[in-house]
């Protein structure tokens, strides 16, 4: 198996039960939502209901029902079987539910009195926040391997460095000096030694 397809190393249990009540706050705020007909005093639920139908109710439903639908898949397969796009898919919900946790309360706020899905809208919020952290830790952790091997390559020698001399107990000769000898040893050969006549 190829490191590109080597899947995410997730920390799994706390992971999937994070997400897991995520999803199960996110279809208990679509209820609410819907108890009090989001879709009729909200403009943007309005407009994206009435984008998927003519019937804003019906609209509203179908959105929702794909929406936590999203979500349990993305629980059973990527998350649980920690498919390297779990990582994008989990900032997306994130970023889903800050909306929907900060969004609410300031509605409620401007409005001075509640607004449908401002009672779940907190507890989307503390879930986001927490993912958020297990996600940050998550890409720590496929990070420090890398860094460790750059910190190897780094501490290694140059090749150059690494080259020693053949002859035992003798350094390696560079630069000019070296040169030099190279040249008085190739043009003024050291006569060779006769044996004395008889």
């Amino acid at each position: 198996m190829t490191e590109a397809s080597r899947f995410v190393d997730w920390p799994v249990t706390r992971l999937r039960l994070t997400f897991l009540a995520l999803v199960v706050v996110q279809a208990a705020h679509s209820l609410e939502e819907y108890a009090g007909r989001l879709y009729e005093v909200f403009a943007p639920a309005r407009f994206v209901s009435g984008l998927i139908s003519d019937d804003l109710q019906r609209g509203f439903v179908i959105f929702n029902l794909a929406l936590v639908a999203f979500g349990i898949w993305c629980l059973l397969w990527p998350v649980r079987r920690g498919w390297p796009v779990a990582l994008l898919l989990g900032w997306i919900w994130v970023g889903i539910e800050l909306v929907n946790g900060i969004g609410h309360p300031l509605w409620s706020l401007r409005e001075r009195a509640y607004t449908p899905g401002v009672a779940t809208a907190p507890i989307l919020l503390v879930l986001a926040l927490y993912l958020a952290s297990q996600l940050r830790a998550m890409e720590s952790r496929q990070a420090a391997p890398h860094r460790n091997s750059i910190s190897l390559q780094a501490a290694k020698p140059p090749l150059q460095a690494s080259i020693r001399d053949p002859r035992p107990g003798k350094p390696r000769e560079e630069g000019a000096e070296a040169r030099e000898r190279s040249a008085n040893r190739r043009y003024n050969p050291v006569p060779s030694r006769k044996s004395p006549g008889k």
